[in-house]
């Protein structure tokens, strides 16, 4: 199956298009301000499930269909030329605090990931800037120097414990020790055949999989993200727009990608919402469907659709000014426990 990539829209078409009609992709974002309860309450308003002339339809199982698929930004032929250089090496250093991974080796490039504290690196460059490349989640980014060291670091001291009055000594019987089994994988095989297998139960999968309860919400995203990305394949005929397609198939437009990634992040404990509106690429612009996940009570956006076309993580966690350069939010689907 062959992909088929789109340009993405520039700031300069963009800002053209809005001078000759008129047009201001963020009026209802203004109005918010304005308090404009008319703008409001249209922003707000929550489409009914069988309305179709609204664009938005709510399914059943929590999907979310649009009518008007926003073309896909095309691949770019040849990366933009590195503002800085990279010495190799090879080394594992140490995370002295939680820090920022950014994609570039100073503050002004976007944050792609995270490390906690005390977390080991693997280390493969230092740039003229003093910044440290690292890999994580399976991509190269960078970490300032000043918050990594060459030792690992030492925890932090607990309290004295409290001493308790001893107890009397009570004789009890030494319990029999009975063999436990070996746990049964309830997943071995299933990536073979996936569409054997529910909605629900390929979910349970694919977070048990290649999540874990110890990973930050950074790492889950970035994980379920790159998972998606590697397994689908952009549905030119815009024929499958549902989660068990996405996930089950690997193939859909964006509503798949997006509905697939609400679910599966909420299943890994980090809430996350469908957002809908409209998409701006060079091609022209269409509806569209994305999602912004609340960490540390902050909202970080995703566009797994364009993530994938793109071949690269541009929109991977970044704030809601940015993603509003080209995505123009019209409706939310909420996080919610299904």
């Amino acid at each position: 199956m062959m992909k088929r990539y789109w340009w993405g829209i520039t700031a300069a078409i963009a800002s053209a298009v809005m001078v000759i009609t008129g047009m201001n992709p963020y009026m209802v974002h203004a109005a918010k301000d304005d308090d404009t309860s008319e703008a409001i309450e249209e922003l707000t308003k929550e489409p009914e499930a069988s309305d179709e002339e609204s664009g938005i339809v709510i399914r059943e199982n929590g999907d979310v269909t649009i009518t008007t698929i926003c073309p896909l930004p095309e691949r770019e032929s040849e990366p933009e030329e590195e503002q800085y250089t990279v010495e190799d090496m090879d080394a594992v250093m140490y995370a002295v605090t939680a820090s920022n991974i950014r994609k570039g080796p100073s503050v002004d490039y976007d944050v792609i990931a995270g490390a906690v504290e005390g977390e080991a690196l693997t280390v493969t460059g230092r740039a003229d800037t003093g910044w440290y490349r690292v890999v994580k989640g399976g991509f190269d980014g960078f970490i300032s120097d000043k918050l990594l060291s060459n030792e690992p670091v030492a925890p932090k001291p607990t309290p004295e414990p409290v001493t308790p009055e001893p107890e009397p000594v009570i004789t009890e019987p030494e319990p029999v020790i009975e063999t436990v089994p070996e746990p049964v994988n309830p997943y071995e095989g299933m990536a073979s055949h996936l569409w054997d297998y529910s909605e629900q139960e390929i979910i349970n999968y694919i977070v048990a999989t290649y999540t874990t309860p110890e990973m930050s919400p950074y790492d889950k995203a970035v994980a379920i993200n790159n998972y998606l990305c590697a397994t689908m394949e952009y549905d030119d005929t815009h024929s499958h727009r549902s989660t068990y397609d996405a996930i089950a198939y690997g193939i859909g437009v964006c509503q798949g990608y997006a509905n697939a990634f609400k679910k599966l992040m909420c299943a890994a404990g980090v809430p996350t919402d469908y957002v809908a509106g409209i998409g701006y690429t060079r091609s022209g612009s269409g509806s569209h469907g994305w999602n912004r996940s609340l960490i540390n009570g902050v909202y970080y956006y995703t566009d797994v659709t364009w993530n994938d076309g793109l071949g690269r993580n541009e929109y991977l966690l970044i704030s809601y000014e940015q993603m509003s350069r080209d995505h123009y939010e019209q409706y939310i689907n909420p996080y919610r426990i299904e």
